[in-house]
């Protein structure tokens, strides 16, 4: 009973603790990039992503709204649906969560577990939704990033037969295939409803935060302070972007042992011990019927903690 209780305490507060930190920082890595896109040295930082933000509602109901503009996270997660292509207000999102929450805490209760160990472990699983909704982002921005080129090349085309750029936006984003055909047409319709190409550029920016839609928005503002020949700047970034893309894949390939061999070393050790306690559980009890055995524990967990993390580092590299 102790172990399980250990082991529910650890997975609950690591799911939540990873969750948190995922939505947060992802919400200030797009604001970062937003206020990083200003181009011009004596203009103050846009404004066009704390408008984006405040015109969100984050629930139907007014004053269910007002109490959640209240709580920092409730935006959050309200970012993160939108990245995720969720069309889920927060309230609804919230009530998700909670209707997991003790849904698995009532399942634990059954098991015959303490109420406030239950009520933590369903603290953990109602972080799932979350995970879910990330895992929904990234692959959302991962399309959107193998979209980009041709989208791009698209526009190019359409500016030499005669549109405008934020008239090419609107005739090529009605044509093209989700997500970048909604994303596209979002900007266009913030130009068309008063913002200025710079301020759409840059809520594309936040909302996607993509590095090559983030070059591309580069590429733009800057063309809009230089001049230039827009058509051939976009062509030639639909070109860099599926070089980037083709090194990207082949980085992929070439790590793909070291990425398996990390998993099998993450996985193996909790394998393993879980075999032995099915072949004797006597042996493998000692860990945590004997004080020793919880500091060994404690010293594995870490060092392991460290070594994924540094695995991880070793793997994962940027194109």
């Amino acid at each position: 009973m102790l172990s399980v209780t250990l082991l529910i305490l650890f997975l609950s507060v690591s799911v939540t603790v990873f969750t948190t930190a995922q939505v947060w920082w992802g919400y200030r890595s797009a604001a970062s990039q937003a206020y990083s896109l200003d181009v011009t040295a004596n203009e103050k930082k846009t404004r066009s992503h704390s408008r984006l933000l405040r015109d969100l509602r984050l629930s139907e109901r007014p004053q269910v709204d007002r109490w959640l503009q209240r709580i920092p996270m409730a935006g959050y997660l309200q970012f993160l649906l939108g990245q995720a292509g969720i069309h889920w207000m927060t309230d609804q999102f919230l009530t998700l969560m909670v209707l997991v929450w003790m849904l698995a805490t009532t399942v634990l209760v059954l098991l015959d577990l303490p109420v406030w160990l239950s009520g933590i472990g369903g603290l953990g699983a109602a972080a799932l939704p979350v995970i879910v909704a990330l895992q929904k982002k990234r692959r959302r921005l991962r399309l959107l990033d193998q979209q980009l080129p041709d989208f791009l090349d698209l526009v190019a085309r359409a500016m030499q037969a005669g549109h405008s750029f934020s008239s090419a936006l609107s005739v090529v984003s009605k044509e093209a295939v989700e997500p970048i055909g909604s994303e596209f047409r979002r900007v266009f319709e913030e130009i068309n409803f008063g913002s200025s190409v710079k301020e759409g550029l840059q809520s594309l920016s936040m909302r996607s935060t993509s590095e090559d839609i983030r070059y591309f928005v580069i590429a733009v503002l800057v063309h809009l302070q230089t001049g230039g020949s827009l058509t051939s700047l976009l062509l030639g970034l639909s070109n860099l972007i599926r070089d980037r893309q083709r090194l990207r894949k082949l980085g992929q390939v070439l790590s793909a042992e070291g990425r398996l061999s990390a998993w099998i070393l993450s996985v193996l050790p909790f394998g393993t011990a879980l075999l032995m306690y099915v072949v004797n559980p006597e042996f493998v009890s000692v860990l945590w019927t004997h004080p020793t055995g919880y500091l060994l524990i404690q010293i594995t967990l870490g060092l392991m903690i460290i070594g994924i993390l540094w695995m991880r580092k070793i793997i994962h590299f940027r194109i």
